[in-house]
């Protein structure tokens, strides 16, 4: 059963802008529930983003509490409009009113990356929370949840994310890089010794 979210996370202590404090390793992926609202303002488009072998965006919107802190929730994987992996999707509704939301306790991710607000909206490669928190105007805590459900249901256009899902077509990119480079420095002290 899911336990209220200030039992795996920590609620943040600074002002609009900061990140509270990361979960304790025990606490991730630990399932909560919590209940507040939407703020489809400073929703999050997150690109580049795998799912089941196919690219497309995760949405990332932030739930804000009554005590007026918020936790960012990663609603689910959508696929890009037509045009390429790139453009931006055809976005549901976000529900208006109060929603209850149960959610995975997901880490940080590392390496923050830019993150840009186009046409309103803010766009980043990570879903890094203290890099995030700095664009939005509520204190929000140090992790995000991975949407299991939510009251009212969730739009059927989301793809749920996997549980201990990375972005591995990304990652396997980044070892053949490394390995050419790798191949190609040795290749080239052999040349110039020679």
């Amino acid at each position: 059963a899911p336990t209220p979210l200030r039992d795996a996370l920590s609620a943040p202590t600074g002002g609009a802008g900061t990140a509270g404090p990361a979960p304790a390793e025990d606490k991730v992926w630990t399932r909560v529930t919590v209940t507040g609202r939407y703020d489809p303002s400073n929703m999050v488009l997150v690109r580049s983003r795998t799912v089941d072998s196919r690219v497309g965006f995760e949405v990332v919107t932030p739930l804000v509490l009554g005590d007026g802190t918020a936790v960012l929730v990663d609603r689910g994987w959508i696929p890009p409009a037509p045009g390429g992996a790139t453009a931006r999707p055809d976005l549901p509704a976000t529900p208006s009113g109060e929603v209850t939301v149960v959610g995975r306790v997901h880490e940080s991710e590392s390496g923050a990356g830019a993150v840009e607000r186009r046409d309103g909206r803010l766009e980043t490669r990570r879903i890094a929370v203290p890099r995030l928190a700095r664009e939005l105007p509520y204190p929000v805590y140090g992790a995000y949840l991975l949407l299991d459900e939510q009251i009212p249901a969730a739009d059927p256009a989301f793809t749920a994310v996997p549980i201990g899902h990375t972005n591995n077509w990304q990652n396997f990119g980044y070892v053949v890089q490394w390995w050419l480079f790798a191949g190609m420095t040795l290749f080239g002290y052999g040349w110039g010794a020679r």
